[in-house]
């Protein structure tokens, strides 16, 4: 899944824990389930997002 392979490279440059953001968009809780419609279409929830869900250990 290409998708996936880019929410892994996008959830480690933002600090998001990656299994976090797979079951957020599996879930609903981040609107669609690519990284096109997460990431590019609404940006400012995603980074919303990325700042409640940031990630304890780096």
């Amino acid at each position: 899944m290409d998708e996936y392979k880019s929410l892994r490279a996008l959830t480690h440059n933002s600090g998001v824990d990656y299994s976090a953001a797979v079951s957020a968009i599996e879930t609903g809780l981040i609107p669609g389930r690519s990284v096109n419609s997460l990431y590019y279409a609404d940006p400012a929830a995603f980074r919303r997002w990325v700042r409640e869900n940031r990630s304890t250990n780096d």
